[in-house]
């Protein structure tokens, strides 16, 4: 795995928490699965789209957007 400069990984980091609008210790620190229960808390359920419509070997969401609990219905559904 190539190691990244200081510079870059402070780049990184800056870019990242510039287009979140979230500090990189709390990106770094918290994990992601948190993080999504703080932010649907504060501004409710994220959103999904698929920007490549064809998944696999067919088209998933057709370029729509679906909500997290159809995210979690789909999820329950293929895993029984």
């Amino acid at each position: 795995m190539p190691v990244l400069s200081t510079q870059t990984l402070q780049t990184l980091q800056h870019t990242a928490s510039r287009l979140t609008g979230l500090p990189v210790d709390y990106m770094r620190d918290t994990p992601i699965a948190r993080q999504r229960i703080d932010r649907e808390q504060l501004k409710g359920p994220i959103p999904i789209a698929s920007h490549d419509d064809y998944i696999g070997r067919g088209s998933v969401l057709r370029g729509r957007i679906i909500s997290h609990e159809e995210v979690e219905k789909m999820l329950d559904e293929a895993l029984k």
